[in-house]
């Protein structure tokens, strides 16, 4: 069937892309790569929000058992290969890649765009960090914003009191208080 490399973020479980969830709750079996990176969350998180078991894959079992275990999964099922960060950040896991394609399994990798997904059979772009890069963008641009209009209201505030200084350094200003009292001003 299909082995899906599914990068899920560098933080807790609600970094996953949407199109990695979805992947994930249609899997079979979910298996978390745990010895390159190291999630910010307890593995029960993962699992209530995925509605799945998910099986701890530490180096031993994906360097050595693989094809004992989830290899041979993916071979008759769907089979979801979660990995903390980019998904083929560590040599073993383009090592899996490898051995599935060579076994004839495809692969369907949901990727950052700073991978290379050279090889992979089908890839779905998925930044694991897009939303918070969106929201910080945004609320740079939103400070700017801010900070701009702050900027031009202490202008022209300082504008209006050179011109008040001028204004009063003529003479003006007494006038034109008289005037808004309604006394006609002195010549």
């Amino acid at each position: 069937m299909t082995l899906y490399f599914i990068g899920i973020g560098l933080n807790d479980e609600k970094d996953i892309s949407i199109k990695g969830l979805e992947l994930v709750k249609k899997a079979d079996f979910v298996y978390l790569e745990n010895y390159t990176s190291k999630l910010n969350c307890n593995l029960s998180y993962l699992e209530q929000l995925y509605g799945k078991k998910i099986i701890f894959a530490d180096r031993n079992l994906v360097e050595n058992e693989a094809e004992k275990t989830i290899l041979k999964d993916a071979k008759a099922k769907e089979v979801a290969f979660l990995v903390v960060g980019d998904v083929f950040s560590a040599t073993t896991h383009m090592d899996l890649y490898l051995r599935a394609k060579k076994m004839g399994i495809k692969s369907i990798a949901v990727v950052d765009t700073n991978c290379d997904p050279e090889g992979i059979d089908f890839v779905i772009p998925g930044n694991d960090d897009a939303i918070r890069s969106i929201r910080l963008m945004a609320s740079k641009m939103a400070d700017a914003v801010i900070e701009g209009k702050e900027a031009v209201a202490i202008k022209e505030r300082v504008k209006a009191d050179i011109e008040a200084a001028d204004l009063e350094s003529a003479g003006a200003v007494p006038k034109l208080a008289k005037q808004s009292e309604g006394i006609p001003a002195q010549a």
